[in-house]
């Protein structure tokens, strides 16, 4: 009888061990899981949605505010100082250069038939061996070399207009355009603008605002339709002219008398989708929407913007915003 007493009292402590380490077990499973839980941030979700009238609303508290480092404030006013815009493209110079040389070779054929046609003129005045037939026949080359030379000189001017047809030493200026050194810029001016004179100073800006150049106008350009059915004018650019590349679209600005009040914009509460430049502008304390701004005058600390702005602008945090908007955007489609 012992032996089998034994052998239960074994089984049954093996028993009470087996479900200790289970409960063991189960027991530090679940601590992990809570510590686990309590690492990882609760983060808000941005909330977004449409209003009726089809303006995207961007809904965040005051943690996920912080966590995106978003400030808004009020616009303060300011006054900038009279600026006319236009818009600015880079021309390729290789046209150009290629009509200086047809009018150089026009010039070099009105030479050589001018010679034997003087020749021919002066022996037959001294009524030596020059028909009048000999010299009608040289008269009529040089005349169709003339022409041909004010045809590419006509050519030069209605392509590239008066300005730059007139321009002293055009020939070593065409040579610096094709080198780099040098570049030339059309303007269109925004109707109803009047043309600034020949020589006035501008500012070259990229699209987004920074300067890259300065410039001079030249005067009228080509008498083609401008785009924005306003003034054509030229410009040359003497400086830093190695990055304007052929093409190159800018935005130019030339000062005009007056001075424009407003608010002032930071540059960093601008953002830019589809090409155009955007602000938030905090509707509560928790909610934001997007508000398409003119960038027309530069200002000192950003841009200066006119109109109403009676709400806080998101002056900190606005790129963040963007980001957040357009991830919400995938989630709606989804």
């Amino acid at each position: 009888m012992q032996a089998p007493v034994r052998w239960f009292a074994g089984f049954g402590l093996a028993t009470l061990l087996v479900a200790g380490l289970v409960a063991a077990y189960q027991a530090s499973q679940t601590r992990h899981a809570a510590e686990a839980d309590a690492e990882e941030p609760v983060v808000a979700p941005t909330l977004i949605h449409r209003t009726a009238e089809g303006r995207v609303v961007l809904e965040l508290d005051a943690a996920a505010q912080a966590r995106l480092g978003v400030r808004a404030a009020r616009l303060a006013p300011g006054v900038a100082t009279g600026e006319t815009p236009a818009m600015a493209a880079v021309l390729d110079p290789t046209p150009l250069v290629a009509q200086l040389d047809a009018i150089r070779a026009a010039e070099a054929r009105v030479e050589a038939a001018n010679r034997p046609y003087q020749r021919l003129r002066q022996l037959h005045e001294n009524g030596l061996n020059a028909s009048a037939a000999a010299v009608e026949a040289a008269q009529a080359q040089l005349a169709q070399a003339r022409i041909a030379l004010e045809a590419a000189r006509h050519r030069l001017e209605s392509t590239w207009g008066p300005a730059l047809a007139s321009l002293e030493d055009l020939p070593g200026n065409a040579r610096r355009l094709a080198a780099r050194e040098a570049a030339l810029v059309r303007l269109d001016l925004l109707p109803p603008t009047p043309p600034p004179e020949t020589g006035t100073a501008l500012d070259l800006l990229d699209l987004a605002g920074r300067k890259v150049a300065d410039a001079r106008v030249l005067g009228p350009g080509p008498s083609t339709e401008s785009a924005l059915a306003g003034h054509v004018l030229l410009a040359l650019v003497e400086t830093n002219a190695a990055a304007l590349v052929p093409g190159l679209r800018l935005t130019a600005r030339f000062k005009t008398p007056g001075a424009t009040a407003g608010f002032v914009l930071p540059r960093p509460a601008v953002v830019r989708d589809g090409g155009r430049p955007w602000v938030y502008v905090q509707e509560t304390s928790t909610t934001f929407t997007r508000r398409e701004v003119t960038l027309e005058r530069p200002h000192p600390e950003g841009w200066l913007v006119t109109g109403e702005w009676p709400k806080p602008v998101v002056v900190a945090g606005a790129q963040s915003l963007l980001s957040e908007e357009l991830k919400g955007r995938i989630r709606m489609r989804e």
